[in-house]
């Protein structure tokens, strides 16, 4: 994305974290309002599996499950965001400059027009997705035609969203 920017290929994209932050440090692009204020809570990532893999892999499934929760509440952590950058960064996984991964990390970041924001919950890692969002984003796929009316009435939003443990319930409080 940010090389067909830099070529002239396109105008803009709108993309994850970290390439539009890229775009600013590479000073080819923009990022004056990351999605984050648009939005509040937006899931960017998501961890799935089928049933399959699941009943064929308990162990493996079991393993992964917590690593992604322990390092979902480590990362949580705004202390430990700057040691994330780092280890992320290199080729073997983001293939990013350790700086641009840190900005959005951290939040304190550039904008491309001069000015260097300070949004620390820019990004966030919710282990745990939440039902409201679920909801959303089924109203939102309904709305723009890629999922029949048909194929969610009656049906409980739990159905498409991943839940910590089989037959428990959504937290309350959201």
């Amino acid at each position: 994305m940010v090389a067909n920017l830099r070529a002239g290929n396109i105008d803009g994209f709108l993309g994850p974290d970290p390439f539009n932050q890229r775009a600013v440090y590479d000073e080819v692009g923009l990022h004056p309002h990351p999605l984050q204020g648009s939005v509040d809570g937006h899931p960017c990532c998501a961890f799935g599996v089928s049933d399959a893999f699941i009943k064929e892999n308990p162990n493996t499934f079991a393993a992964l499950y917590r690593a992604v929760l322990t390092s979902a509440a480590m990362a949580r952590e705004a202390r430990n965001r700057p040691l994330i950058a780092e280890v992320i960064s290199p080729p073997n996984y983001l293939n990013q400059p350790v700086t641009v991964v840190e900005q959005v990390l951290t939040g304190k970041f550039a904008d491309g027009l001069g000015n260097v924001k300070n949004v620390p919950d820019r990004a966030d890692f919710d282990p745990f997705p939440w039902q409201s969002m679920a909801v959303w984003i089924l109203t939102q796929m309904k709305r723009w035609g890629y999922i029949r009316a048909t194929s969610i009435t009656g049906r409980s939003p739990r159905r498409y969203s991943s839940l910590p443990t089989r037959g428990s319930t959504w937290p309350s409080w959201r």
